[in-house]
């Protein structure tokens, strides 16, 4: 949980919140704290909460809950909130050190409890439904911000761009390298003594090949059909690209994803990757309300709270001794890259029909890089920054010094949409 430098991992914090010593049970405009420790009572601590409209803060206070002994719980009301009607409405309570110790400063945040108070706003956008579609696609066209050759996007925002293009392949973390420990019959998913990698690895799943079947356009959208594949597999992944242009010149993009028969194993990811040449003003700053600040994923996310946050490239990735998966953040409503002086794109990522929510990591490097490199100086000199959008993650699990990948954080081969909107 510390790198080799006394850096410490996200894997700390997430240890830090499932051992945390004040339990949150938050019930109808109340909150009751539990007090988990052996022997000593909270009045070392302040309840300090705070109320944000989608990220934004709107209103702060404190809690009294008296000094409530170890092994206490206690009940108090939630302050009186007001709850945006056009925005989320979240309400976070921190239990933060009133006084330094040996061990931390003042106001370290010891426990976090958070609650969301939106009222229910529907987020979900139409599908589109284009005019009539005719089969090609001009050699150069423009859809509002994008630019395309050939139905192939080379421009966003003024912005050299490549893709979207599938991924499923992630570069595997130590877990992901660790032999299954699946009794026979347990996880048809799994072999037992062999890796999750091992298997992505003989799937193809670091190699796919993409193959262009169609392209259709309309005066107002765009549509591209790919076939992903690995080499020499028939196993197949069905991508379908709708870009439209509403009335108010809105630039969407939505994504469907369909994986056919024959697949095997589980995924390392289902997302989308955008290509962003650094030319003279490279990517290098995200800003984004959802998950975080730390990364996480399925079965790692109990320290990640929704809010606003904002990190460079080199913060939002881990350098970990072996290169491996990182950066993830998840439940992302709202994304916005930025060069070192301007905001170069505005996405938003929208929910999809079963109220999921896609994530994303921004890197220096592709995860085939990754993958290849056994220590972080093997890594190439970077010329891009590459977006990922995912649509889901394979849990992480714990197969290095333990139990695999829960079944219920265990991505199967499914159907999946992502649907992206870019601008204000």
């Amino acid at each position: 949980m510390i790198l080799s430098d006394d850096t410490p991992t996200p894997g700390l914090s997430e240890y830090k919140a499932v051992v945390q010593p004040i339990r949150f049970e938050f019930g109808d405009r109340t909150v009751t704290l539990t007090n988990l420790r052996h022997t000593a009572d909270a009045s070392d601590l302040a309840f300090r909460w705070r109320v944000e409209h989608d990220g934004r803060r709107m209103s702060r206070g404190e809690l009294d809950v008296g000094s409530l002994p170890a092994g206490a719980a206690v009940t108090v009301a939630l302050p009186t909130v007001e709850v945006a009607q056009d925005a989320e409405t979240w309400l976070t309570i921190d239990a933060v050190l009133q006084s330094a110790t040996a061990w931390a400063e003042a106001g370290h945040v010891v426990a976090s409890g958070q609650v969301d108070l939106s009222a229910r706003i529907p987020s979900a956008v139409p599908r589109p439904v284009p005019a009539a579609l005719v089969a090609g696609a001009p050699s150069r066209s423009t859809l509002g911000p994008a630019e395309f050759e050939d139905g192939v996007l080379v421009r966003l925002g003024g912005r050299e761009v490549a893709g979207p293009r599938l991924e499923l392949w992630r570069a595997p973390t130590d877990n992901d390298e660790g032999a299954s420990r699946a009794e026979p019959g347990e996880d048809d998913a799994s072999i037992a003594g062999v890796s999750s990698a091992t298997l992505w690895r003989a799937a193809g799943l670091d190699r796919l090949t993409h193959r262009v079947v169609s392209v259709e356009h309309a005066d107002r959208a765009l549509r591209v059909r790919t076939r992903v594949s690995a080499a020499n597999s028939s196993a197949a992944v069905w991508v379908d690209a709708l870009w439209t242009l509403d009335a108010d010149g809105r630039l969407t993009l939505r994504t469907e994803i369909a994986p056919s028969t024959g697949w095997d194993t589980v995924w390392p990811r289902i997302g989308l990757r955008f290509d962003l040449p650094d030319g003279s003003n490279a990517v290098d700053r995200a800003e984004w309300f959802g998950r975080g600040p730390l990364e996480a994923y399925p079965d790692s996310m109990t320290a990640a709270l929704v809010g606003s946050f904002g990190a460079t490239v080199d913060e939002l990735n881990v350098v970990y001794a072996r290169p491996q998966e990182t950066g993830h953040r998840a439940d992302v409503r709202t994304l916005t890259l930025g060069t070192a002086d301007t905001d170069a794109l505005r996405l938003t990522l929208v929910q999809d029909t079963a109220g999921r929510r896609p994530g994303f990591s921004l890197s220096r490097h592709t995860p085939q890089q990754v993958a290849a490199a056994g220590h972080p100086h093997e890594l190439p000199d970077s010329t891009t920054t590459y977006l990922f959008v995912d649509a889901a993650q394979h849990g992480l699990g714990s197969r290095a010094c333990g139990p695999d990948v829960a079944a219920e954080h265990a991505l199967r081969p499914e159907a999946r949409t992502i649907t992206i909107r870019f601008g204000d």
